[in-house]
């Protein structure tokens, strides 16, 4: 048994007959109370009278996405991203599927059916008929449907979405169980770690030397000798920045956890050559007047010039992940200046490394 604050509310935890219940302690105030009334739940639904889902009308998966969306909305970054994938979910279950319906079996079909997904793709041919003048148009577009199958991790990511929206169901007493608990996790093994090689960066600099790529230069450099993740930078305050002592405070990560950059001497003097100009964000669309919402276009732009292939802004990250961790950097300070959640994540870059395996192994002919 336990019980936790979150806010101002109290919830308690527990198992009964293998299964997981989470409950919120309604009217507890301290932790006394909480515990108080995780004994009364408890005892409530042993003897079956605990009223989770009995209403006449039942929760349907909008609501109960709707009450996922909230929580995803005030407290992930990644909200954008869920809201994708909620309207994924709804499309294939429906709207007024019932929550409490759903069984195991309806989450390892979801798995299966969301393995493949069919996108159209536009295909660019040259018109036999074109001539200059004649009214005709250069190229004929025509869309093809394509079938593309998604990675055992991004399956993961819908089901975890699934048994968040679940448990937030059962935490506020409105459902029973979470059916997802008694499905197994696919495995993943698709992580793959691209970063640039010395060539490919010097023909990227080399890139970025053009005018058309004025306003993202200081975004890749930042990127490239920080380790920020891409909406860290575009997000980024001046007021997050103290050049005096030397470092870029990270208030609001993916891994919910503050941290300090110590900020290298080619990161100062971009800072230093852009000044603030009274403005609140670093990096302002001249456009919009807003903070850049994203840079895809620019950068696609950028690899085409720098004829560099299969690269993601993510990937400047890894880059920067590996350099550290080649130069001998100890992983928990790769682990803290990235901002990983654990030690696991940043171990992944440990592997990229084969000559510091063979410096250990030759170390053995000492004895």
């Amino acid at each position: 048994m336990s019980v936790r604050q979150k806010g101002n509310k109290w919830y308690c935890r527990f198992q009964i007959d293998g299964i997981r219940y989470e409950r919120r302690c309604i009217g507890a105030t301290d932790e006394k109370t909480a515990k108080k009334c995780e004994v009364i739940i408890m005892s409530e639904i042993m003897h079956g009278n605990y009223n989770f889902g009995k209403s006449e009308i039942k929760l349907t998966m909008e609501q109960g996405l709707k009450i996922f969306e909230e929580h995803s909305k005030s407290s992930k970054l990644s909200f954008g991203t869920d809201k994708i994938m909620i309207n994924k979910i709804i499309e294939y279950f429906g709207k007024n599927k019932p929550v409490e319906d759903i069984t195991v079996e309806d989450i390892n079909i979801f798995k299966r059916k969301m393995k493949t997904t069919t996108t159209e793709k536009t295909i660019k041919t040259k018109n036999p008929k074109y001539k200059r003048g004649n009214g005709e148009p250069k190229y004929i577009y025509s869309t093809e449907k394509i079938e593309k199958e998604r990675s055992n991790a991004t399956i993961n990511r819908y089901c975890s979405l699934l048994s968040k929206m679940f448990n937030l169901l059962i935490a506020d007493g409105k459902l029973n169980k979470n059916p997802c608990h008694f499905s197994t996790k696919l495995r993943e093994n698709n992580f793959k770690i691209r970063y640039l090689t010395n060539d490919e960066q010097k023909r990227l600099f080399k890139a970025l030397d053009s005018s058309e790529f004025t306003h993202i230069k200081p975004i890749i450099i930042i990127a490239l000798y920080t380790g920020m993740r891409k909406g860290e930078i575009l997000n980024l305050k001046w007021s997050q920045i103290d050049l005096k002592n030397g470092f870029i405070d990270i208030l609001k990560s993916k891994s919910g956890k503050e941290r300090k950059i110590p900020v290298a001497k080619k990161v100062k003097e971009v800072f230093e050559n852009m000044g603030k100009n009274g403005e609140e964000f670093v990096f302002v669309n001249p456009e919009t007047k807003k903070p850049y919402y994203d840079i895809k276009k620019s950068f696609a732009s950028l690899l085409k010039k720098a004829d560099i292939k299969n690269f993601r802004f993510h990937d400047l990250r890894h880059t920067v992940a590996t350099r550290l961790v080649e130069c001998g950097t100890d992983l928990l300070i790769v682990q803290e200046l990235l901002g990983h959640a654990n030690i696991q994540t940043t171990m992944r870059y440990a592997h990229p490394v084969p000559e510091r395996k063979q410096t250990a192994i030759n170390r053995l002919n000492e004895y």
